[in-house]
């Protein structure tokens, strides 16, 4: 059994041993400074690829790097690429920098594993770039960033920690970051896109900042998840294909914001979801609004109250229900005070019961009823005399209570007729 065991053990031992060949990097280097094609895979590059790009000059050849460990940083900042270059599926265990340098052919990073901070900051991008399906397991930059080709690639690209695109310009035909995922913040103020912004079925667990971006085209958000907050303030695009049950209860954004997102869902034809942004709109301002600004809350109020803003006719239902309970509660204390003031020399008695209660509510609901709705008369079930009498002892509340009537009749009008004639 021990025997066993041991041969377990060395079969392990070996097979864990990593047998792939180790380059020097000081080998990598040597290579691009004597303008000769660098072409790797499945290797370890020991030592740090560290790259004067403003001493250097132009690097006229290839650079492959496929499937490899790169142990130390690699840096070449302020270096010219003229050839593609292809890191696939390379991991680079130390620190990353591409600052400033222009990469004029094919840029592949595609799967590959950033396990240091990456940054890519004021790189340009000339040809088809791709970080499909990248992992970026520390802090990463693209700040100032240019892709200029066709395609920057970024789909189902994986970044663990702060991830900054800000001031980013996308001059490509699509930026594709489809299924991609954000554990950290993610940052796209002021960044640009002059293709389609693709971002179906993303991911953001941290905050998503797009404050001030530019979408000049179509920007696709359909399936994006947001689990902390969206900034949405001075966003200029022309459409944002998003769902408002997506950012509803994660929007941080400004008037204009609020009111280009009503207007981008009337534009796409989905009515309902740009009700349902403008109601959060208004409750917006109205929770925002300052508190000297006593005449503009009543206003937010009543509007609340009466019809959701415009658009909500449930709420002008639910207001003429309550105002037609409140003046027939008015009605039937009053026209109790009047019998008991009657009876108090002693003259008569009063006997309750409960079939004179249930009369007594039906005559004053009954009452109310046709006074909101400005009803005839003739639909008092108690005669016309005792209509007249009512309606003389009380002139000044039925007065009231019809011209509510008359005002929730046409605010509901109104908003049904808006909320279900579409052009």
């Amino acid at each position: 059994m021990v025997s066993f065991l041991l041969i377990l053990t060395l079969i392990f031992i070996s097979g864990a041993s990593d047998s792939r060949q180790t380059v020097p990097a000081k080998e990598v280097l040597a290579e691009i400074d004597g303008h000769k094609t660098v072409s790797y895979k499945s290797v370890i590059i020991a030592g740090d690829l560290i790259l004067d790009g403003a001493s250097s000059g132009s690097i006229v050849y290839p650079i492959t790097v496929v499937d490899c460990d790169i142990e130390g940083d690699v840096r070449f900042d302020n270096s010219v690429l003229a050839r593609p270059i292809n890191f696939e599926k390379t991991r680079f265990n130390g620190s990353v920098s591409f600052d400033g340098t222009r990469f004029l052919g094919c840029a592949n990073f595609s799967q590959c594993e950033f396990r240091r901070s990456a940054s890519f900051r004021g790189a340009m991008f000339r040809g088809p770039t791709s970080f499909g399906r990248a992992i970026f397991r520390s802090f990463s930059t693209f700040r100032e960033a240019v892709f200029d080709g066709t395609l920057a690639d970024f789909h189902a690209s994986d970044f663990k920690d702060y991830a900054s695109f800000n001031f980013a310009s996308f001059h490509v035909e699509k930026a594709d970051f489809e299924g991609s995922k954000f554990e950290g913040d993610a940052n796209f103020q002021q960044a640009e896109f002059k293709g389609r912004a693709v971002f179906l079925g993303s991911a953001f667990r941290g905050l998503a900042d797009f404050d001030r971006s530019r979408f000049n085209t179509t920007s696709e958000f359909l399936g994006a998840r947001f689990y902390d907050e969206l900034h949405l303030n001075g966003v200029d695009y022309n459409v944002f294909d998003i769902t408002w049950d997506s950012i509803r209860h994660r929007l941080v954004c400004d008037e204009p914001g609020y009111i280009a997102l009503v207007v981008n869902f009337k534009k796409l034809g989905r009515f309902d979801e740009a009700d349902n942004c403008y109601y959060q709109y208004r409750e917006w301002m109205r929770i925002n609004r300052p508190l000297q600004d006593w005449a503009g809350t009543i206003w937010d109020l009543l509007a609340w109250v009466s019809c959701g803003y415009g658009v909500r006719w449930t709420h002008t239902l639910l207001s003429a229900i309550f105002i037609l309970l409140l003046f027939a509660l008015y009605y039937g204390i009053s026209e109790s005070r009047r019998t008991l003031r009657e009876l108090l020399p002693g003259e008569g008695s009063v006997k309750i019961t409960y079939k004179g209660l249930k009369r007594e509510l039906h005559s004053t609901v009954l009452l109310s009823t046709i006074c909101l709705l400005s009803l005839p008369w003739e639909m008092y079930p108690y005669g016309h005399v005792a209509y007249t009498r009512f309606v003389k002892r009380h002139f000044f509340a039925v007065i009231l209570e019809r011209i509510l009537g008359w005002a929730l009749m046409l605010l509901l009008i109104g908003v049904i007729t808006r909320l279900f004639v579409r052009y």
